[in-house]
């Protein structure tokens, strides 16, 4: 399992940064690797443990919808989102406080589609994601080459610093004037 960790100090009360971040649309919107075509509660209530979110955003060329489930909803301190399109996506973000405000981490954990591992009990895996994988794992030689070893440490950095990237949003959008409300540490 592949796992990404980042975090972003921000000069704004916790309760107002989880309140950005707990509104999944609009954090959504700060990304600046998508443009959002649609964000929607599948359930049409409030985010909360078990709430279903569907998003649908062009990455590039490329369209890609994706449906979220919150897993853990514990305000004002974190929320874990699970993909239930890649079963292996998870997206933790918590906030704690700081002296300056909060601290504001992203977790993304993943697995990475070419690593040639045994597919986990009970879990279906489809047949082009089984294609994938042995096709890969054939080209490799049975092991990781060098140039897959590559791959994945591009990938690594190339999401690395796009959740950067979005903290920069997010933290820019919390801090500045007027944009959040006057919420208590």
């Amino acid at each position: 399992m592949e796992r990404i960790r980042e975090a972003v100090e921000i000069q704004a009360a916790p309760a107002d940064v989880f309140a950005l971040v707990s509104d999944l649309c609009r954090r959504a919107r700060l990304n600046p690797a998508w443009r959002v075509i649609a964000c929607e509660a599948l359930d049409g209530g409030p985010i909360r443990a078990g709430s279903r979110w569907r998003f649908v955003v062009r990455r590039d060329r490329t369209r890609i919808e994706h449906v979220s489930r919150v897993i853990d909803y514990d305000p004002p301190r974190r929320i874990v989102c699970k993909s239930e399109i890649h079963s292996d996506l998870e997206i933790v973000l918590d906030v704690v406080p700081s002296s300056a405000g909060c601290r504001l981490t992203h977790e993304e954990a993943f697995r990475a589609l070419s690593v040639p591992d045994e597919v986990r009990k009970g879990e279906a895996e489809s047949f082009v994601r089984r294609f994938l994988r042995a096709l890969l794992w054939l080209e490799g030689g049975g092991f990781q080459t060098a140039d897959i070893q590559e791959t994945h440490e591009a990938l690594r950095e190339q999401i690395r610093a796009e959740i950067r990237a979005w903290l920069a949003k997010i933290k820019e959008e919390a801090e500045g004037p007027g944009r959040l409300g006057k919420g208590e540490s």
